[in-house]
């Protein structure tokens, strides 16, 4: 039903190279995160779901798709965090789409996106 996303972060050491600092992984779910987190930083939310229903039976698992979001100043680490997060990930997921790099007018700040579809048993 929830996917395991926080600890197969911080058990990564390609994301927490470039998320970590003073004991703390820059990885939130949405609307957890600090209202002014340190750059760089990773947000991610379940955008849609389905439960595996049967006739007979309590559902089996469930279909979750998560978006992750990477949030930084700098545009080459920005895709650096993105392809750590996607590494330490794709063993539970298949990632099914990717959205380019935008920069925020007013911020500056870069920002890409993907989504990913888990199975999860229940």
């Amino acid at each position: 039903m929830i996917a395991p996303i926080f600890s197969l972060l911080a058990q990564c050491d390609r994301v927490t190279k470039l998320l970590k600092s003073d004991d703390i992984v820059r990885a939130w779910s949405f609307g957890v995160a600090p209202d002014e987190p340190q750059l760089p930083y990773v947000t991610w939310q379940n955008i849609a779901g389905t439960a595996f229903n049967n006739l007979d039976d309590r559902p089996s698992g469930d279909q979750a798709v998560i978006q992750f979001d990477v949030y930084d100043t700098d545009d080459e680490r920005l895709i650096e965090i993105a392809q750590a997060v996607r590494y330490a990930i794709e063993l539970e997921c298949n990632v099914t789409s990717i959205r380019d790099v935008s920069k925020d007018p007013t911020t500056g700040i870069f920002h890409i996106g993907f989504d990913a579809l888990w199975i999860l048993p229940n």
